[in-house]
């Protein structure tokens, strides 16, 4: 067990060695608090975490010494880059005197399993959240918008980052001049490696603002019995997401004898018309892979889909109110509802926490939303689980479409939901 006595270097057991490695055990800006493990180091004066640099591809520590302090100059690259699961991330920039700090809802095996093989793996924060590393001095280009890791335009020339966020002037990401992150190169300035490059024509004039950057994992560190931390926003520190039969707020104490796990599949049967939070501790006690969802509709056979997503457990990609992203498609979707499902054909957000622009518009816990104008403004029509808004805002699970005439007509169908993992 871990004892905890402050923000400073702590022994942690990582693999068959002891490393010592900075923990930051409270408040962090948007980070919140508590559990939070340092994995890098990134000075953007330096070149040494360039984008091309094989420290993002392997297993190789860099100044050790540099992970036993906290928040200064020094460079590290620690073995908790590729031995060490997380389901949150935290990001920080310093410049001059000033830090500014954001978190990734993001649960993987590691960080080298999120970088080191070259894949783009998309997040969704948006432009102003990672505007905010900079401060008011932040500069983008308006267009192209990609973010998440290893995020590359079309021309590996231009800008590019293992972590952050790179735009354009032109309608297109063929030649990004613009960029905010993490271990970054290519123009208008390779050797700047960390902070905010922007030229032709940015947002708030050309910028060339190198950082002091700080990457952490919340990790296993405040919660007992291999559970794992994920913020809670309004205490603005951490809660503790535990292993069955595991529970209370360390995850220091077992379940009651007559909690049953169910082996492979775990399975909730979902009553929308009362409170969600007061179904299975299954919804914020048990970890998966892959998600499948079902629909009934009166006396029709049940339908199903499933998709892979790993996760810490449902709350983890609900609680916050975070959009998270699926890519299953409309048509995906509609095989819930089987022949009777319609939707707008406009819009098309899927995934998690999906909203329409307004606050009374189509909106889904887990589902799809249409419109039948080219944005998502005042979506009419959805497909989910938890659902709200208009068309009939008491309708909490199934189909609903207004101004749907074109497509397979006006749906006003009402289902009984079912969520298993695996």
């Amino acid at each position: 067990m871990l004892r905890t006595d402050g923000n400073k270097a702590y022994s942690l057991q990582i693999s068959s060695d002891k490393v010592p490695v900075y923990c930051h055990m409270t408040s962090l800006g948007a980070c919140g608090g508590y559990g939070w493990t340092l994995v890098m180091k990134i000075n953007g004066s330096l070149r040494t975490f360039h984008y091309d640099d094989d420290l993002w591809s392997n297993k190789k520590t860099f100044n050790l010494e540099g992970g036993k302090t906290g928040f200064d100059s020094n460079e590290t690259k620690l073995p908790t880059y590729w031995n060490t699961p997380f389901t949150r991330i935290c990001l920080g920039m310093k410049i001059g005197d000033q830090d500014s700090f954001i978190a990734i809802d993001k649960p993987a095996s590691s960080l080298y399993s999120l970088i080191a093989d070259g894949k783009y793996r998309a997040t969704s924060l948006g432009r102003n959240t990672w505007k905010r590393l900079i401060g008011s001095r932040a500069s983008l280009q308006r267009n192209c918008n990609k973010e998440g890791f290893n995020v590359v335009c079309t021309s590996s020339r231009h800008s590019k980052a293992r972590i952050g966020y790179i735009a354009n002037q032109e309608n297109n990401c063929g030649s990004c001049d613009s960029r905010i992150g993490f271990g970054t190169g290519g123009y208008p300035d390779d050797s700047n490696t960390c902070g905010n490059e922007a030229k032709h024509d940015p947002d708030n004039r050309s910028r060339h603002a190198r950082a002091m950057e700080y990457i952490l994992g919340c990790l296993l560190s405040g919660c007992r019995n291999v559970g794992s931390c994920l913020s809670n926003r309004e205490k603005q520190t951490y809660a503790c997401s535990c292993k069955v039969p595991w529970t209370r707020d360390r995850c220091d104490a077992e379940m009651s004898k007559g909690f049953t796990l169910l082996d492979f599949v775990h399975r909730w049967k979902l009553n929308f018309a009362e409170n969600f939070q007061k179904e299975l501790p299954t919804y914020w006690n048990t970890s998966f892979t892959r998600i499948c969802l079902g629909m009934k509709i009166g006396e029709q056979d049940d339908n199903f889909i499933a998709f892979d997503k790993p996760a810490s457990s449902l709350y983890s990609l609900i609680a916050h109110g975070s959009y998270r992203v699926t890519s299953l498609g409309r048509d995906t979707w509609k095989k819930l509802i089987a022949s009777q499902a319609s939707l707008q054909l406009n819009c098309n957000t899927e995934g998690f926490n999906v909203r329409g622009g307004r606050s009374n518009s189509a909106k889904a816990r887990t589902g799809i939303i249409g419109n039948d104008q080219n944005d998502c403004r005042s979506s009419d029509s959805r497909i989910g689980f938890e659902t709200g808004g208009f068309p009939n805002d008491k309708k909490t699970c199934g189909n609903q479409a207004r101004f749907a005439h074109n497509y397979n007509g006006n749906k006003f169908i009402t289902a009984m939901g079912y969520v298993l993992v695996q």
